[in-house]
């Protein structure tokens, strides 16, 4: 006898697509109830947590006029001492790359976090600064372009209020800037003043090697003059005897020939050289490249690492919560629920059957 299955009932267990349509149709009221549920609970999550605001800014490299007043630094020094600039002068690419690694720094976010107010807006309940300043670097991001050369980049600060994003974080693009600059200033003045070192200790030397010198002279003509004056003899002696090879092995005993006269001149010409060693033959070059270094005026101001191509504005709506995308995930995953709800409770009184 011929067995007839009613739908509810299926031969097997192979997924009859009818019937569950048919059974999803009958339990449409407790899917849209579920999915009706979550959306709600998704819509108040998105109204109800505190909004997040970014703010950008765009910035990109120096000019070649923004670098005048370094390379006539460096320009000088090579000038002056080669040894201390053997490297190639900096390009605007170069100076650049330097301020977006300091821009991105530790060193300079966590001076700028120290001012009270920025602070306490990281610094959540019961949270350590240490814990603020994570959270301040997360909320900084700077990017960088797909690209080998880097001229431009974008850097961009979140934070609960769209004025608080644009202001805090064109502060912090001055504030980097200006240290920046204070950096490279000090930088170049750091090797001027190495460079008026090596200048100086070059006429140190120059005049101890003088002086050294100076008091073999001054004794060759003493003990000459002790000759000349115990032989009496006053006025240059006139011979033609030719000293030849004698006068270079033994050149002291031709100078007393000179006669006392001539050699008090000297000798007090070479005392009088003694007490004034500023006046040394060749040292007027190293006086001038000193000179030259002396007046040197660095200006902090002239020195510029970057250009602000776009400054930050408030930003018009929030980036998070994304409501748009969280209410429809939300019906999605409520659509989900309620579908798995229905079969699941389906099969339980399918297998009790």
């Amino acid at each position: 006898m011929e067995q007839k299955h009613s739908p509810e009932h299926p031969l097997n267990d192979h997924i009859d697509l009818f019937f569950l349509f048919l059974q999803l149709w009958r339990s449409k009221l407790l899917i849209l109830g579920i999915t009706a549920l979550i959306t709600l609970c998704g819509a108040a999550y998105s109204f109800l947590s505190t909004p997040i605001y970014q703010s950008s800014a765009v910035l990109a490299s120096p000019s070649e006029s923004d670098l005048i007043e370094i390379r006539k630094i460096h320009t000088l020094l090579q000038q002056i001492i080669y040894s201390e600039t053997a490297s190639e002068e900096a390009s605007t690419t170069d100076i650049f790359g330097q301020f977006i690694s300091a821009l991105n720094s530790n060193r300079y976010k966590n001076s700028f976090l120290s001012k009270p107010e920025l602070l306490d807006h990281f610094r959540n309940d019961n949270t350590t600064q240490l814990q603020a300043r994570k959270e301040f670097n997360r909320a900084l991001k700077v990017t960088l372009p797909d690209t080998e050369e880097i001229n431009h980049i974008t850097i961009s600060l979140r934070t609960k209020s769209p004025e608080l994003s644009s202001s805090w974080l064109n502060e912090y693009i001055s504030f980097a800037h200006q240290q920046f600059s204070k950096e490279l200033t000090n930088n170049l003045q750091a090797r001027i003043h190495a460079a008026q070192n090596n200048l100086l200790l070059t006429i140190q030397s120059k005049k101890a090697n003088y002086h050294s010198n100076l008091i073999e002279e001054i004794k060759s003509i003493e003990e000459a003059l002790i000759i000349a004056n115990e032989i009496g003899l006053v006025n240059p002696l006139k011979t033609e005897t030719n000293f030849g090879k004698q006068h270079i092995i033994d050149q002291m005993r031709g100078i007393y020939r000179l006669g006392s006269k001539s050699l008090n001149a000297e000798l007090n010409a070479l005392k009088a050289r003694e007490k004034n060693l500023d006046n040394i033959p060749g040292l007027s070059d190293e006086k001038l490249k000193l000179e030259l270094l002396a007046n040197i005026d660095l200006d902090s101001k002239l020195i510029s690492a970057m250009i602000l191509d776009l400054a930050a504005e408030p930003a018009p709506k929030p980036i998070e919560p994304r409501k748009t995308i969280i209410i429809l995930l939300s019906i999605v995953a409520g659509l989900l629920i309620g579908i798995m709800t229905v079969l699941a409770g389906n099969l339980v009184r399918h297998r009790r059957t």
